[in-house]
């Protein structure tokens, strides 16, 4: 059974060949080989007749040109006199006799080095390539995914913060946390969908109080202008009857004055008659 150590020994060429994450169904595929006595050679091998490696390093580059991409990909922070170097020193190699896979087990395993790490000229590729495995197989054997593999090593540099930055966002990736965080999600909407239906409510109760308010004050209103209206028409109706009786009054002196008065006048007539009655005589006599 594969050891831990050769465990990552797999995961770092996968991280060189491929620039990503295994995955679970890569990683238990590449274990089983050696399980089954295939040397980390032979697992390179599998590697470099992958259709993903044959698409980045089509068979037709010629070593030189295989040895440049390849270091491109690698040291991209190397300096040109250093990729020169290296890609001679691939070309060489390969016209002697090794292989792609022994190119990726060889750079794989110095890469891996402290002192590969120290080196002025590709240390700070080197740190990025042992970041880059660390979170690989945080990513493959830890959380167990196997899924996003391009993105698994997204921001990861030779800043041991981004190591931290990638874990937890990987982390947050998994199916359970993926689960919890949408739960959360659903929750917290509960949460602002009663709060906001809780304030709904307060406001419309807040207006239905107003609107009661409103229609008592309204009918106060009402029953003031109703009782103004009937003290108005009791109070005219009193006037005119006060009127009517004092008209009547006054209509009713007046036809008793001149009752008298034409009282008086019969009697003044009857008077006046009698008087003439007796004057005449004597005037006759005259």
């Amino acid at each position: 059974m594969a050891t831990a150590a050769t465990r990552t020994a797999i995961i770092e060429m996968v991280v060189l060949a491929n620039n990503q994450a295994p995955g679970t169904t890569l990683l238990n595929k590449l274990t089983t080989l050696s399980d089954s006595g295939q040397s980390l050679t032979q697992i390179a091998a599998t590697l470099t007749a992958s259709a993903s490696f044959k698409s980045e390093y089509p068979a037709l580059l010629t070593p030189q040109e295989f040895g440049d991409r390849f270091l491109a990909n690698v040291i991209p922070s190397a300096s040109d006199a250093v990729q020169l170097a290296g890609a001679d020193l691939i070309e060489q190699l390969i016209n002697s006799g090794s292989t792609r896979a022994d190119i990726i087990l060889l750079a794989s395993t110095f890469l891996a080095t402290p002192e590969a790490a120290a080196d002025p000229g590709f240390g700070s590729a080197a740190t990025t390539f042992q970041n880059k495995a660390e979170v690989a197989e945080f990513y493959t054997v830890d959380l167990e995914l196997d899924t996003n593999l391009e993105d698994s090593l997204d921001g990861v540099t030779e800043d041991p913060n981004t190591v931290t930055d990638a874990n937890e966002t990987n982390e947050a990736s998994t199916p359970e946390n993926i689960a919890d965080a949408e739960e959360d999600a659903a929750i917290e909407a509960a949460t602002t969908a009663s709060t906001n239906a809780a304030a709904a409510n307060t406001t419309a109760a807040a207006a239905v109080n107003t609107a009661i308010t409103d229609a008592g004050e309204l009918k106060t209103a009402m029953d003031a202008a109703v009782s103004a209206h009937t003290t108005a028409a009791a109070t005219a109706g009193e006037t005119i009857a006060a009127a009517l009786v004092a008209a009547s009054t006054t209509a009713t002196a007046a036809a008793a004055a001149a009752v008298t008065a034409k009282t008086t006048a019969d009697e003044n007539v009857v008077t006046a008659q009698a008087t003439l009655a007796t004057a005449l005589p004597l005037v006759m006599l005259l």
